[in-house]
């Protein structure tokens, strides 16, 4: 194993990887750091603190041109997952249906013979049944004319239907819930790739009542007190101790807290693009274009940081339709016929909204860089953030008052080690 590769971001060798595929090698992953990882240890022990996964799977195949444009997406349907899971963990509505129909009937075998016409009551019945029937030998005489043999013309006619026996036993089972996702953190992701070329994305999520109260008070456009126990090197260093290779791991908010103690939400977005075939000119129309993409994919997670609503619904249905009829041929014959169908459905609908109104969000960093495991694409990602400092400067520029007021005296403290390959650990345990 490459010891260069950050830990974040596990792929398993061609070799190994022909015994399980991508989805599958992702959960393992997640459930071996619950298991194993002295943070994830610490966070499960709060009971404080919720902790929650989610997977999604690439609809690309790694050697498909758009796959790199889909990685990023695929980040964010597995986070949506984890949302889903934490939303119907704070309140679900289930709803159980169990539907059951029989039906059983002895049919005398002089019933058995094919009727072109069906006797009727009503005169609507009655004459809908002649009006269908004149249709029909019309029909039939216009494909005489146009060649048809009077076989071929009788295979066009479908049999009659005689039902003997149906059993239908249906469960259905709904699933509601609507509630706030806000102050939902990923502390680790998952990556892995199959021999055919499949991907996946692992995400573990944490939400504590500090991250609910911060995202609170940033979608409130509250003030927000520096902590002094907090103080930090400057997010711009934090962020610079990482490299472009760390980097490309990375997906979705963070909070860290700046020199003067202020928590800082730092949100890492991606995209990709693919120069094959292109010249100068077109590669950087198309690296331009990914880079604005990318801001907004970091602009949309800090977003969902601060103000998500989420809703869910879930349908699932399971059972069994069992029938047992005769097949009546205007050609006189009779066959005996036994169907049986399950049934295995499921429908999702997920919305997930955010709104937010932010003065001093900042870029902060663009970076460049090929995927380290997958030929021919090329990543590019935008690092943004916001705090009470920064929203200060912008209202300092305008001739406003500062909304937030720092500590007059600050001590900084060193952050995480720079060159780290462990970038899954940008946020301690004490940090929720």
């Amino acid at each position: 194993e490459d010891s260069s590769a950050p830990e974040g971001a596990e792929v398993a060798s061609a070799d190994a990887a022909e015994e399980w595929d991508a989805g599958e090698r992702v959960r393992e992953l997640m459930a071996e750091w619950k298991a194993t990882d002295p943070i994830a240890q610490q966070l499960l022990a709060r009971d404080d603190i919720a902790v929650v996964d989610g997977e999604a799977r690439a609809p690309l195949r790694t050697d498909q041109e758009r796959w790199g444009k889909v990685r990023s997406l695929t980040y964010t349907e597995a986070f949506s997952e984890a949302m889903k899971e934490y939303v119907l963990r704070i309140r679900a509505t289930h709803t159980n249906r169990l539907l059951r129909k029989h039906f059983e009937e002895d049919i005398d075998e002089s019933e058995l013979i094919y009727r072109p016409g069906v006797s009727a009551e009503d005169i609507v019945s009655r004459v809908a049944i002649k009006a269908a029937t004149l249709t029909e030998r019309k029909l039939d005489q216009a494909l005489v004319e146009s060649g048809m043999n009077p076989s071929e013309i009788a295979r066009l006619t479908p049999p009659q239907k005689k039902v003997t026996f149906s059993k239908r036993i249906v469960v259905e089972a709904t699933t509601k819930a609507v509630g706030s996702a806000a102050g939902l953190v990923p502390i680790k992701t998952f990556e892995a790739f199959d021999d055919e070329g499949n991907s996946a994305i692992g995400v573990v999520a944490v939400r504590s009542p500090r991250m609910r109260n911060l995202a609170s008070q940033l979608s409130g456009r509250r003030t927000i007190r520096p902590d002094e126990d907090r103080v930090r090197i400057p997010i711009s260093d934090q962020i610079g101790a990482l490299s472009d290779e760390e980097l490309i791991n990375e997906f979705g908010p963070r909070v860290w807290w700046d020199e003067h103690g202020y928590p800082t939400i730092v949100a890492f977005g991606q995209w990709a693009w693919s120069p094959e075939g292109l010249d100068k000119r077109e590669k950087a129309r198309q690296r331009a274009f990914a880079i604005e993409q990318a801001e907004g994919d970091a602009s949309f997670h800090l977003s969902m940081f601060a103000n998500a609503s989420a809703r869910f619904d879930e349908l699932e249905q399971k059972g069994t339709e069992t029938e047992k009829f005769y097949l009546l041929s205007p050609d006189g014959s009779v066959s005996e016929e036994e169907t049986v169908k399950v049934i295995d459905k499921m429908w999702q609908d997920a919305q997930v909204d955010s709104a937010l109104t932010l003065t001093g969000l900042e870029v902060q960093r663009e970076w460049f860089s090929p995927h380290p495991d997958v030929e021919g694409h090329e990543l590019v990602g935008v690092v943004v953030s916001w705090s009470p400092a920064q929203e200060d400067r912008i209202r300092a520029e305008l001739g406003k008052k500062p909304k937030h007021k720092p500590v007059e005296k600050t001590v900084r403290k060193s952050s995480v080690s720079s060159g780290t390959s462990e970038s899954r650990d940008l946020m301690d345990p004490a940090d929720f």
